[in-house]
């Protein structure tokens, strides 16, 4: 079975397929771009996790991952300052992720304010081993992403993202949101991956 990955441009990922199927992480050096948080180790990784896109589309992974995040006691924020180093330089490997905390100003819709964020932070899960986090995706149409990481020696080693209903703002709904809508069609996912 030949694997696909992805490509981040602009928050657009692009499918791709692989040439290393067996290889999860490429040796890359990435540097953060927020200050590590108190309850984080401040070193950065030296690998960029490569998405798989096809476990994400299939869900593939997500009951795993929903089962880690519900056993993880999760350090809870609203905070963008808060996302972990190793996650922050994720969202920015092509390019500028920008995201507001939680009731700040954000583009919500397509009349742009230039020097805003098109994201809005809504919840910020940080664990042991795993992330989760959802925030409004805004600009021509408002939605609620939600991300999930599975993290191991400061390196991210599993990656799920979807759809979320608009009244999941804690650990317990989130998870159940996702479980009850993981296999109806278009329920979490579409055909196509962006942060």
């Amino acid at each position: 079975m030949r694997q696909h990955c992805a490509v981040i441009i602009g928050g657009l990922i692009l499918l791709s397929a692989c040439h290393d199927k067996s290889k999860k992480v490429a040796d890359t050096a990435t540097k953060p771009a927020t200050p590590a948080p108190s309850q984080h180790p401040a070193a950065t990784s030296t690998k960029t996790f490569l998405i798989d896109t096809l476990a994400i589309l299939t869900n593939r992974n997500l009951d795993k991952l929903l089962l880690q995040i519900e056993q993880d006691s999760l350090i809870e924020s609203r905070k963008t300052r808060d996302i972990p180093p190793i996650i922050q330089s994720f969202l920015n490997q092509h390019g500028s992720f920008t995201i507001a905390d939680y009731g700040q100003p954000f583009n919500a819709t397509d009349n742009i304010v230039e020097e805003r964020p098109n994201r809005q932070l809504l919840y910020l899960g940080i664990g042991n081993q795993t992330v989760l986090m959802t925030y409004y995706l805004g600009g021509f149409g408002l939605s609620e992403r939600v991300l999930l990481f599975e993290v191991k020696d400061n390196n991210i080693t599993d990656f799920w993202t979807g759809y979320l209903n608009p009244d999941a703002f804690d650990k317990r709904r989130i998870i159940q949101v996702l479980r009850a809508n993981k296999d109806k069609s278009w329920g979490v996912n579409t055909n196509a991956l962006y942060l």
